[in-house]
C-alpha cells in the first residue's frame, strides 16, 4: 500500500523536476483516470434507478418506482414486463457509453475485430 503511494507520488513529482508545466501533469494525470471514473459511473447508474425504485416505494412517491411495484402487486405483466426491459436499457446504454469514453481517450482499448479484451 505505502509502494503504491511512493510510486504515484514519484509519477506526479517527476515531470515537475524536470521542468513539466502543471496543466500537463494534470492532463496527463486526468488522462489516465477517466477510464476508471468512467466505468464506476456507469456501473452507478443502475444503482441510483434501483434506488429510485425503492425510495418510490417506501415513501409513496408517483413515479416509475411505484408503478413497477403496483404492477407486480396487481398482476399487470406487461407493465412490468416493459419496467424491466427499461432498466437493462438503461444499464445496457450506460455500459456502451462508458465504453466509447474509454475507447476515446484510451486507443489501446480499441480492437480491430469489435471484441474488447
Amino acid at each position: 500500500m505505502f509502494a503504491d503511494i511512493c510510486t504515484g507520488l514519484i509519477s506526479i513529482l517527476t515531470p515537475e523536476t524536470i521542468g513539466a508545466v502543471a496543466l500537463g501533469i494534470f492532463t496527463g494525470l486526468m488522462f489516465g483516470a477517466i477510464p476508471g471514473i468512467s466505468g464506476i459511473m456507469a456501473i452507478s447508474i443502475p444503482h441510483v434507478l434501483s434506488g429510485t425504485y425503492v425510495a418510490e416505494s417506501v415513501f409513496n412517491y408517483p413515479g416509475i418506482g411505484l408503478l413497477a411495484v403496483s404492477s407486480a402487486k396487481y398482476h399487470d405483466y406487461n407493465l412490468l414486463m416493459l419496467m424491466v426491459l427499461i432498466t437493462g436499457a438503461m444499464v445496457m446504454l450506460s455500459s456502451l457509453a462508458a465504453q466509447a469514453v474509454n475507447e476515446v481517450i484510451d486507443p489501446r482499448m480499441k480492437s480491430s475485430n469489435g471484441v474488447v479484451c
